[in-house]
């Protein structure tokens, strides 16, 4: 059964240095530790974009010293908004890229495909797929022939009811539907940008996303402005098997303590009671 983990918008600074009061190295380790103790089975770590928060050398040196040391999983990285494809390719050649330089790339199962997307133009923080990015995912599509396909974007290509969020969307919708319209079995499109946990459709394609590891968007509906908060992080699990497709949203921080409910196994009884201790510490993990 196809399992992977989605994880987005870590917003790395040079070693040091925090965002929004808030260190998202700390986060990203927190993050990988707590996949390594209760999800050491996923197949692939899925980074849908915003790696680095200015895209520099020393953020993107600081990430693959902390995937080295955090985590054994195989790990696919997407660049969003906030990345330099340059200076990332510079860091992480062993990346794919298509033969246009753009960072997208397959992951195959037997069972199913997945499709990674490189939605950036430099210089602007709204998304793109022009053409020769539609023509690569349109040879991608035809490849998998009837295969179940799982697509990773950073930009959403519609609205989500938030206009700070919504003017700096994927432009490009039309022209992505209609490439999306010639394969019959797209199963889910997974989303990052947004910092916040959505979950719907788009012309009858089930679509999700998640918080960001390091800060999230208030929820603000249909105010131009955008707030940026300090709250949960979390990551997004998916689970395959056959024709179901079942994503978890997991909030790492344990920001509160856990309930503990005996008798949910069927034998009956459900007295409650809090579990002590359940929070960890969110200062620096020790190497």
């Amino acid at each position: 059964m196809p399992k992977f983990i989605q994880l987005t918008d870590v917003h790395l600074m040079p070693p040091g240095s925090s965002l929004l009061d808030t260190d998202p190295e700390v986060r990203l380790r927190l993050a990988l530790r707590d996949i390594s103790a209760h999800q050491p089975d996923a197949d692939w770590l899925i980074f849908t974009g915003d790696l680095a928060h200015h895209g520099e050398a020393e953020a993107y040196a600081l990430l693959r010293d902390i995937l080295d040391q955090e985590t054994t999983i195989p790990y696919r990285l997407m660049i969003g908004n906030h990345d330099n494809r340059d200076t990332f390719r510079s860091v992480f050649p062993d990346q794919p890229v298509d033969e246009n330089g753009f960072v997208q790339s397959v992951i195959d199962y037997d069972s199913c495909r997945l499709i990674m997307l490189d939605t950036i133009e430099h210089g602007k923080h709204s998304g793109h797929m022009d053409a020769a990015r539609l023509a690569w995912l349109e040879r991608r599509l035809a490849e998998a022939s009837d295969r179940p396909v799982y697509l990773f974007f950073h930009h959403p290509p519609f609205r989500i009811g938030m206009n700070g969020v919504d003017n700096i969307r994927m432009v490009d919708d039309e022209a992505l539907l209609t490439v999306l319209k010639t394969h019959p079995a797209i199963r889910h499109m997974y989303f990052g940008h947004v910092h916040r946990p959505i979950a719907g459709s788009w012309h009858g394609i089930p679509m999700s996303m998640c918080y960001g590891l390091n800060h999230q968007a208030a929820l603000n509906l249909g105010d131009s402005r955008h707030r940026d908060r300090v709250g949960p992080a979390e990551y997004a699990v998916t689970l395959i098997d056959g024709p179901s497709t079942v994503v978890h949203f997991h909030d790492f921080l344990y920001l509160y303590p856990e309930i503990v409910t005996p008798g949910m196994d069927g034998s009956g009884g459900f007295k409650r009671t809090m579990r002590t201790g359940a929070v960890p510490s969110q200062a620096m993990p020790e190497n």
